[in-house]
């Protein structure tokens, strides 16, 4: 009867009397990998082993580490002189994502002999630890009899901290978890204190809130739910008391359809303004939104730009023309909504157009294309100088009759020129 050991403490792996040093027998003989465990935080994990057991026949080792979230892995072993190396992969395979996760791969090699060797992971050395994470020193402070101020292993706070004045009057009190073992933890809730003790904020998970030293509102930032609709509030003033912000935006469940495919529909989420409204330090408005149009200023009072629901215009601080765009949606491939279509003009400052570019999704094979652009430019005697190469649709612009492209701007479109089709 095969009798099997787990190793619990064992703390590095070294060179000994009894090692091996021939690696032909060495071989992994089976594998397995977890999936992503968001236990841990992939930034802090150390790539450590938990378990490792011995079998008549076999060495069993499981590994943690962080790694691309999109990784593929094929395990594989190196050993020699000694030496055993544990690698996820010989060569990275998948995709690459924007992430970092958790994952753990158990390794089951035969032909080892002994117990003790030099054992890495890729190129650093590991070891069987419990310890997930880097530690340090834990730490507290005393305060009325009171345990205040406490760090655990992995350097988290706990329970309640106090930061002083000089003068040892509090500054901020916050509540950390009583215990947090695996995520730095945000504070339950934080309250702030001016010298002379008036409350100066209070923060908790749905409610922000500052006062100035006289207790009047400084700002206030509020979350919360009717139904199945979120809610955020706020607002925020200059500190010569004159509002800076307002807004209340809401977030609901809906179902997307498309204008022009009735069968189509996806659940989602929508978020959208109620009203906001920004002022410069002067009280001047320098933001309005409005459900038919939004206007933003220039601190002199002078119009900015004005935003529509398909559209937007923009000027200079001296009233002139800088930027036009139109949006419209055209009917996309199979199994989606709608594509995006956005065009902006840059215009000079004589009025005459400078630049046209078309931003839009474009149906492929594999589904859409999104962000492919095209540009037109011209110099000041409106000479077409760029264009996309064997453009044979119509041409954007004639779309719109409020865009005035001139007859001579035209010229020479219809030669090749350097290509401007591109993909963000």
């Amino acid at each position: 009867m095969k009798s099997i050991l787990t190793i619990i403490s064992i703390i590095s792996f070294c060179l000994t009397s009894d090692g091996q040093t021939k690696s032909e027998a060495v071989k992994l003989v089976k594998w397995s990998s977890e999936s992503c465990d968001n236990t841990f935080d992939p930034y802090r994990l150390k790539n450590r082993v938990s378990n490792i057991e011995y079998t008549d026949s076999t060495t069993i080792y499981i590994v943690h580490f962080s790694e691309n979230c999109c990784v593929t892995f094929e395990p594989a072993i190196n050993f020699s002189k000694n030496k055993l190396v544990l690698l996820p992969y010989r060569e990275y395979k998948g995709d690459y994502c924007s992430c970092n996760c958790c994952f753990s791969i158990r390794y089951e090699i035969s032909g080892l002999t002994g117990k003790k060797y030099q054992l890495y992971f890729k190129e650093s050395a590991i070891s069987l630890t419990d310890n997930y994470y880097d530690t340090v020193k834990t730490s507290y402070e005393f305060f009325n009899g009171e345990k205040i101020n406490r760090s655990n292993k992995y350097g988290f706070k706990e329970s309640m901290w106090i930061k002083f004045y000089k003068d040892g009057a509090k500054e901020v009190v916050s509540e950390y978890p009583k215990q947090s073992l695996f995520y730095n933890p945000s504070p339950i809730w934080s309250k702030g204190y001016y010298k002379s003790g008036k409350l100066s904020f209070y923060d908790r998970n749905d409610t922000t809130q500052s006062w100035f030293e006289d207790s009047e509102l400084k700002s206030q930032f509020i979350e919360y739910k009717i139904g199945d609709t979120t809610f955020k509030k706020g607002l925020r003033k200059f500190e010569n008391r004159l509002l800076q912000k307002e807004y209340l935006e809401k977030s609901y469940p809906t179902i997307f359809k498309s204008e022009f495919d009735t069968a189509y529909q996806q659940e989602g989420r929508v978020t959208e303004p109620v009203y906001k409204r920004e002022f410069f330090q002067n009280g001047k408005p320098k933001f309005l939104f409005g459900t038919d149009t939004s206007f933003s200023w220039f601190e002199t009072g002078q119009i900015e730009s004005k935003s529509y629901k398909n559209g937007k215009i923009q000027f200079d601080d001296k009233g002139i023309l800088t930027e036009q765009s139109f949006s419209w949606l055209e009917k996309g491939p199979e199994d989606w909504r709608n594509l995006d279509n956005t065009l902006y003009v840059q215009f000079y400052s004589n009025g005459n157009i400078k630049e046209i570019e078309l931003v839009r999704n474009e149906p492929t094979q594999d589904g859409m294309a999104p962000g492919v652009r095209y540009t037109w430019a011209w110099s000041k005697e409106m000479t077409i100088i760029e264009s996309p190469e064997n453009w044979t649709e119509a041409l954007p612009w004639t779309r719109f009759p409020e865009l005035q492209v001139k007859p001579k701007m035209l010229i020479g479109l219809d030669k090749k020129s350097t290509p401007t089709k591109n993909i963000r």
